[in-house]
């Protein structure tokens, strides 16, 4: 049976910002509401990593043979970033900021980053939606050899070599170990910054949003960017840049919390925008509604 609920950001990462109770504060912007909720429930979409041309259904997923392929890879990716990622979590709350396990955790940080990016729906339809001129431009250069034809016609895929499309961009975009694919591409761009860990004050916390991402200065030529800022979860963040002499840790003002917050709000990339609490979240949402007006 294929997942139907497919996230694109991972459940784990959005339980740093439940309350007692594991429920979520949220803002939706399009519908400009508040709700509660818990991370099963946000930041996904209905067979999201489905192949979407030949057998495709809205109620079923994908033909047999490709039923929850990505889906399957992505859980098993997560599965080993998770403990990394708590790992520095856990040296973020020990000021632990030398170590082999903080190091480690950064790289699970820009690891994540990484996935973020290249598996948002906006950002991934954009891509998929290249299928069919991949496979007119493969087409005029290439013939299909007679084993091949047979392989594809064992799988009763012959007629729709869109799909084989979608599915190499999938694979390429989201599973690909090439160090020139998209995602190995911007995991080394945050890689190679130095990281500074931000702690939020008492009485504020950091939000989240549906794109947990706020880069500056971006050249996406080169898959690269100068300054980008993170939450982690409700209580840190990182901040990521080409300065070296930046330090591994700092305190946030409440006022640099709340400017942090409104910050993540200024990217079109996000629909929802989530936090521990209510307050910081109104806050938030406020700040950047001024701010669009203002423009």
């Amino acid at each position: 049976m294929t997942t139907k609920k497919q996230h694109f950001v991972p459940r784990f990462y959005l339980r740093h910002f439940t309350n007692a109770e594991g429920k979520l504060q949220v803002y939706r912007r399009s519908a400009d509401t508040y709700f509660l909720t818990t991370p099963e429930s946000v930041c996904a979409e209905n067979y999201l990593y489905e192949v979407r041309h030949l057998g495709f259904n809205k109620q079923n997923g994908n033909p047999e043979f490709l039923h929850n392929y990505i889906e399957k890879k992505l859980a098993k990716a997560e599965s080993c970033l998770a403990p990394l990622f708590e790992q520095l979590i856990d040296c973020c709350v020990k000021c632990d900021f030398e170590t082999d396990k903080y190091h480690e955790g950064k790289l699970a940080v820009c690891n994540l980053a990484a996935s973020l990016i290249v598996r948002h729906p906006q950002l991934l339809e954009e891509d998929r939606a290249g299928a069919s001129e991949l496979t007119r431009t493969f087409l005029t250069t290439n013939k299909l050899t007679e084993n091949e034809r047979w392989m594809l016609k064992q799988i009763d895929i012959e007629n729709d070599l869109d799909m084989v499309s979608e599915t190499a961009i999938m694979q390429t975009l989201l599973l690909s170990e090439h160090p020139e694919s998209p995602r190995n591409r911007i995991y080394k761009a945050f890689a190679d910054k130095s990281m500074t860990i931000i702690r939020a004050p008492a009485g504020m916390n950091f939000i989240t949003t549906s794109m947990p991402l706020d880069l500056n200065g971006i050249d996406e030529e080169a898959y690269d960017f100068q300054i980008a800022y993170m939450p982690l979860t409700n209580k840190f963040a990182a901040l990521f840049s080409k300065d070296e002499h930046l330090v591994d840790f700092g305190m946030a003002s409440l006022k640099e919390t709340v400017q942090f917050n409104a910050a993540l709000l200024a990217n079109s990339f996000w629909d929802t925008a989530i936090s521990q609490a209510r307050g910081p979240l109104e806050i938030a949402v406020s700040r950047w509604k001024e701010l669009v007006e203002a423009q």
